[in-house]
């Protein structure tokens, strides 16, 4: 029985794991972070609106495709699932970017969402052929965001790459490979649009 208990804790504190890392909470604390350091009427209300949009609106989405049984799980662990709605994420992102761009919103906004729609293309397009990790993505969006405009005590966010990453394979979601892929690509895509746009 004590043998049973100790080998459920690895899988709950994967799973716990993983859904502390889904898209749309990482994408909300990203789009908080950013309105945080503008902290204007107007990043309140377009930060408001992407959080409508891109957590909101696509939890609801999922939890009704659940429910009629259109997806088979919450991860869309199978890749040719998957590429649908990466597909989908990025035009709707692609959307808000160009809604952002002639909306005026603050620029910090606007280059998180170019950031967002970089990522989902090179993801939508490799998802294609391979399963990259978007929770590779997501953890790392999460440190980079921490790090560069929280600084402090977030520098130990970088702690939870190889927790979460231990987590994807541990449930058998990913291999190594496509963790330190999504990882590896997210770093690159976002430390390098951050830098040209002077954030750091």
């Amino acid at each position: 029985m004590q043998n049973a208990t100790a080998q459920h804790v690895p899988l709950n504190v994967s799973k716990f794991l993983s859904r502390c890392f889904d898209m749309y909470i990482i994408y909300t604390f990203v789009i908080v972070v950013c309105v945080y350091q503008i902290q204007t009427y107007q990043a309140y209300i377009w930060g408001s609106i992407f959080i409508l949009c891109l957590a909101v609106f696509p939890v609801i989405g999922d939890i009704f495709l659940l429910y009629k049984k259109v997806i088979n799980d919450w991860d869309l662990s199978i890749r040719k699932e998957r590429v649908e709605y990466m597909v989908l994420d990025t035009l709707l992102l692609a959307i808000l970017l160009f809604a952002a761009e002639i909306g005026s919103a603050p620029h910090l906004l606007k280059v998180m969402l170019l950031i967002f729609v970089t990522l989902q293309t090179c993801f939508s397009f490799i998802t294609f052929w391979w399963k990259i990790s978007m929770h590779g993505q997501l953890v790392s969006l999460f440190i980079i965001f921490s790090c560069v405009f929280l600084g402090g005590i977030w520098y130990g966010s970088i702690l939870f790459l190889p927790l979460v990453g231990f987590s994807r394979i541990y449930l058998k979601m990913h291999t190594l490979g496509q963790v330190i892929a999504g990882s590896g690509l997210t770093f690159v895509i976002g430390l390098i649009i951050l830098k040209i746009f002077h954030y750091y």
